[in-house]
């Protein structure tokens, strides 16, 4: 018995046009379609839209205006002021190191035993620590004379464009903040 034999390809009737077989559309859907799943609401505390973040121009204006003081606690006073309200922290704090005497220093005085420690190694080590909601940035490099501490309000952290533009201003105000320390009298 001959076996009919079908033709996989389309055969062509003129040089032009080709016959193509098409499969018959598929049926339509159901209606109605499932809706997609809802949106994450954001937690209480966390924005839900990002901020802009703050312009180099920004980072270079906190810079010159530290080069410009020539006290120590002024400069301090006004670089936790302008960074607190560029980065929209809840709290700023520089604090400055004496190594010969293991002393760190902030505008209130002496800073206590476990904050001390962390800045210690922080500065010796030249690397920034992020516990929690608060970020320990090394001024220089290590070993540092000064670092900057940051904290955002509870439940947010710092993202990733963040941390490098904080490290960019660390690095920006590391001469002046450390020619201040250097001229500090003892």
């Amino acid at each position: 018995m001959p076996s009919v034999v079908r033709r996989i390809r389309p055969e062509a009737v003129t040089p032009v046009e080709l016959i193509w077989r098409v499969p018959p559309p598929p049926p339509p859907l159901p209606l109605p379609l499932p809706l997609p799943p809802p949106l994450p609401v954001a937690r209480a505390g966390v924005m839900s839209t990002p901020l802009a973040m703050p312009s180099m121009h920004d980072l270079a204006t906190i810079a010159r205006n530290l080069a410009a003081e020539s006290s120590l606690l002024a400069a301090v006073v006004r670089l936790q002021r302008d960074v607190g309200r560029l980065l929209r922290v809840t709290d700023t704090l520089c604090v400055w190191l004496d190594w010969p005497r293991r002393i760190a220093w902030t505008l209130s005085g002496r800073l206590g035993v476990q904050v001390h420690e962390l800045v210690m190694q922080v500065a010796g080590s030249g690397h920034r620590t992020i516990v929690g909601s608060a970020l320990v940035e090394p001024i220089g490099p290590a070993p540092t004379r000064s670092v900057l501490a940051l904290r955002k309000p509870p439940g947010m952290t710092f993202g990733r464009d963040e941390l490098a533009m904080i490290g960019a201003l660390a690095a920006g105000i590391a001469p002046a903040l450390d020619r201040l320390i250097a001229n500090q009298p003892r």
